[in-house]
């Protein structure tokens, strides 16, 4: 083997070294860096992602919140359509205390305008003698009407028989609050 033989076989070799380094800068190693733009760009997405996601999450839930505040503002604006009278508020009470078996012995209503928005606001005062039971019937009848009555306090006293005997009933003062026509008035 001469020495021109080892020159060829070291410019080949040299060559071949230079290809790969060539080869890699050129070839392989922009084939890299766009990999990892790609996956920048992809880590990027996904969090847009990840965050359109959550919005959307919050969005039906904001839109099922809207959802159950417009079935409730449409509960109360039907209960709250139809203005009542005096004699309306009596026929109603009377007949919810005369279905359970109570008394009414005073009945006061106070009618003004609704300081908080239309409508009229009646004050009720109601006094009738059952016993409790009743008086928890009554309450819930009332707040089940079409109209809203509120309740604001009840007043208890207990009623003793002459002979001394206890009696399982009371004297009960109610005093509640009745908004009507609130819709019709605006």
């Amino acid at each position: 083997m001469n020495r021109m033989h080892w020159i060829l076989v070291g410019a080949l070799g040299a060559g071949m070294a230079a290809m790969v380094v060539l080869g890699w800068r050129f070839a392989i190693h922009p084939m890299d860096e766009a990999y990892d733009a790609k996956v920048a760009e992809k880590a990027t997405l996904d969090s847009k992602l990840s965050e359109a996601k959550e919005r959307a999450a919050q969005f039906e839930k904001f839109q099922a919140e809207a959802e159950n505040v417009r079935r409730d503002l449409e509960f109360y604006s039907r209960r709250l359509d139809e203005p009542l009278d005096r004699e309306q508020l009596y026929g109603t009470l009377q007949s919810l205390a005369g279905g359970l078996s109570l008394r009414v012995t005073k009945f006061e209503v106070e009618s003004k305008a609704n300081p908080k928005g239309g409508g009229e606001l009646h004050s009720i005062n109601l006094e009738f003698e059952g016993d409790l039971e009743r008086l928890g019937r009554l309450l819930d009848a009332c707040v089940s009407q079409q109209h809203i009555f509120l309740p604001n306090s009840v007043e208890l006293t207990r009623l003793d028989d002459p002979d001394g005997q206890f009696r399982n009933t009371v004297k009960v003062k109610l005093m509640m609050d009745v908004l009507s026509g609130a819709r019709g008035a605006k």
